[in-house]
């Protein structure tokens, strides 16, 4: 089958194909401008390490329950939902930065943890996001066409985080402080927007299973707390 056709001929697979490119153009962004942020906020090199183990430890500690919110849940909602978090808290580092402003300047580790529980927070909304991502494939295309949409939403993934997102998040940097955030806020709605505009076949009714508060209450507690955070 030609690379073409099933983004052709499928509407859903294209809108998520697009939105996954959308979402890890805003990771690959991220990856550069969060760290370098906290070397404007820092020079403590402990607490600069801080930011970026916040950023990974959520696909250590949150991975289980994310499955069981995942399978339980609506996978279409929950994107929606982690993209809009993401955009939320996005916003909040932008916040941080006008709020320590002249950044570098002063003795207080405030705007530093604020920002390393900021990227912990994304950090769990993406765990959210791509794996519902994953598994919302087998109801957008055929069985037959999982390979290769599997193949494509990677590949475009890997494109996009790894070798388009950080020499552009460099760009950015040069060009201000707060535009790489800005950009990966509006790449985060890209993909929000593009995640609304998919329609699912109903689903069959399955019996729930627990693990821990129904995940908006914990996203919208954890927008509460960064924003907080991010203020003082």
């Amino acid at each position: 089958m030609s690379a073409t056709v099933l983004i052709r001929g499928n509407r859903n697979f294209r809108l998520i194909l697009s939105a996954s490119a959308a979402s890890n153009l805003g990771d690959g962004i991220a990856l550069v401008a969060v760290p370098w942020l906290a070397t404007l906020l820092t020079r403590d090199p402990l607490l600069i390490s801080l930011v970026a183990t916040a950023a990974s430890l959520p696909w250590l500690l949150f991975a289980l329950p994310a499955g069981v919110w995942i399978d339980n849940g609506d996978r279409r909602q929950l994107m929606l939902r982690a993209d809009i978090a993401r955009i939320g808290l996005t916003l909040c580092i932008v916040g941080l930065i006008f709020s320590a402003h002249p950044l570098g300047e002063g003795h207080s580790a405030m705007p530093i943890i604020a920002l390393a529980l900021i990227a912990f927070l994304v950090g769990c909304a993406e765990v959210i996001r791509d794996n519902a991502a994953q598994t919302i494939l087998p109801a957008l295309v055929k069985t037959d066409q999982l390979e290769q949409a599997n193949g494509q939403i990677w590949s475009a993934e890997q494109v996009m985080g790894q070798f388009i997102g950080p020499p552009l998040a460099g760009v950015l940097i040069a060009a201000g402080v707060v535009l790489p955030f800005g950009v990966n806020g509006f790449a985060f709605a890209m993909s929000a927007l593009l995640i609304w505009l998919i329609v699912l076949p109903p689903r069959a009714q399955t019996v729930k299973q627990t693990f821990g508060p129904p995940l908006s209450k914990v996203l919208h507690g954890c927008a509460v707390v960064a924003l907080s955070c991010s203020w003082r």
